[in-house]
């Protein structure tokens, strides 16, 4: 879930700040598409009323979103990128297992597709991690393959405190050293958990590594992204933004930073430009930031934010995702625009929105 930006500029903006980025950065209220309840058909299936939809990813190999849906059956959908169109489902055959069988997905830079269930307890009942080795391969309407476990076990490495033994509630991937790393927070508690893929074909050598911060217990829980390097950022509701730094076993908390309006909890980073982005996850109402940007070598400079059009009501579950898609290249201009893209799954409501800003951050 770790990508750059794209997605071609508009004119109308809501706000425009200098903020301490490479240019002045504007948000476009308005969606690239939406799917909400309402939306209805196909849909239907995929977005609900209910708490059912909590994960979403942008695949940086063929452009499409991805969502973990629980709403009529264990699914997890492909939407085309650009307009919103259904392109279809994978093979979700032997998915089984935990609080939710299915939570969060998450696409590798290199196409590679994971998927973890939700355990509240996984000293009892295992976090499981699946892996499709791309979108066609997964696809039914193509390669139909059933996904591989990668992962089953013991995220905490039998801590003895309960509230550090929920995982799946968030999580972020990215590829470090040719592998796989997939990041988890316990929702209440106060370590974090790396699941390290050396073998794709099962489980086998596969293992957790269970990281103890200085973070106040359930403050890191509801949000977490990778940053640059050995470090990493969480948040919870009502609680501050935290950058943590890793030295072996254990991380420290480097950058505290209170974010307003409290009700914001999932991250998302973007390694090529420098953006954290945070979301609102309580319908904010006009006027209010659902979306903030900041410069992460800056985070104490104001962040571009922007107001959005939702008839979503509140989530009290703090979820959602927010992710980040590639650079591209518009005419002959080689502008690097960027380009927002989340899920946010409120408890009755959810929806996806493409967000671009008007201008670049960098160019190449």
């Amino acid at each position: 879930m770790r990508m750059g930006a794209f997605r071609l500029a508009v004119a109308t903006c809501l706000v425009c700040l200098s903020s301490s980025f490479a240019a002045p950065v504007t948000i476009n209220p308005t969606p690239l598409f939406t799917i909400t309840p309402a939306t209805g058909g196909a849909y239907a299936n995929i977005i609900s009323t209910g708490d059912t939809q909590r994960g979403m990813s942008y695949n940086p190999v063929t452009g499409n979103i991805l969502i973990a849906s629980r709403q009529s059956a264990t699914g997890i959908y492909v939407l085309n990128g650009q307009t919103g169109a259904i392109v279809g489902q994978l093979n979700v055959t032997g998915i089984t297992g935990g609080t939710f069988p299915i939570n969060k997905v998450g696409v590798a830079s290199d196409g590679s597709i994971y998927v973890a269930n939700l355990t509240t307890d996984s000293t009892a009942t295992a976090l499981k991690i699946y892996r499709w080795a791309s979108e066609s391969a997964g696809l039914v309407s193509s390669g139909n393959t059933a996904p591989t476990v990668i992962f089953n076990g013991d995220a905490s490495v039998a801590d003895a405190t309960a509230t550090n033994r929920r995982f799946g509630d968030q999580m972020d991937v990215r590829i470090s050293g040719g592998n796989p790393q997939l990041l988890f927070n316990s929702r209440s508690g106060t370590v974090s958990s790396i699941v390290s893929i050396t073998n794709t074909a099962d489980t086998t050598g596969n293992t957790a590594q269970k990281i103890t911060t200085d973070a106040v217990a359930g403050s890191i829980g509801t949000g977490v992204a990778w940053g640059n390097g050995d470090t990493y950022y969480g948040k919870a509701q009502s609680n501050n933004l935290r950058l943590l730094s890793i030295t072996g076993s254990s991380a420290t908390t480097t950058t505290n930073k209170a974010i307003t309006p409290v009700n914001t909890s999932s991250l998302g980073f973007d390694p090529t430009n420098g953006v954290l982005g945070i979301l609102n996850y309580i319908n904010p109402g006009p006027g209010s930031p659902a979306v903030q940007l900041y410069d992460a070598s800056d985070l104490n400079a104001a962040p571009v934010t922007g107001s959005l059009s939702s008839t979503s009501n509140g989530n009290a579950n703090a979820a959602g995702d927010i992710d980040f898609a590639p650079a591209h290249e518009i005419g002959t201009s080689k502008n690097r625009f960027d380009s927002l893209q989340f899920l946010h799954a409120r408890n009755d409501s959810a929806a996806v929105y493409w967000h671009r800003t008007s201008v670049p951050l960098k160019l190449i």
